[in-house]
């Protein structure tokens, strides 16, 4: 992805499924910087992270409130 998001409000990524069933998602190459939570994940969530930062963020760098995160 080779994406830099800094000084959100909110969650820099937020990944989670709106209806029954998984969803996937792979973050590679990724700074998230000074967001409330890096990155928050809900139910149904698969996530990947590799080659990452997640740094300086106010309430935590991953946030998990269902689903699995591989690091």
């Amino acid at each position: 992805m080779n994406t830099t998001v800094r000084d959100m409000g909110g969650s820099g990524f937020t990944i989670a499924s709106a209806a029954a069933g998984l969803i996937k998602a792979t973050l590679s190459n990724v700074k998230v910087i000074n967001a409330t939570s890096g990155i928050g994940m809900g139910a149904g969530a698969a996530v990947h992270l590799s080659n990452s930062v997640v740094s300086s963020n106010s309430v935590a760098g991953i946030a998990i409130s269902g689903g699995g995160i591989n690091i």
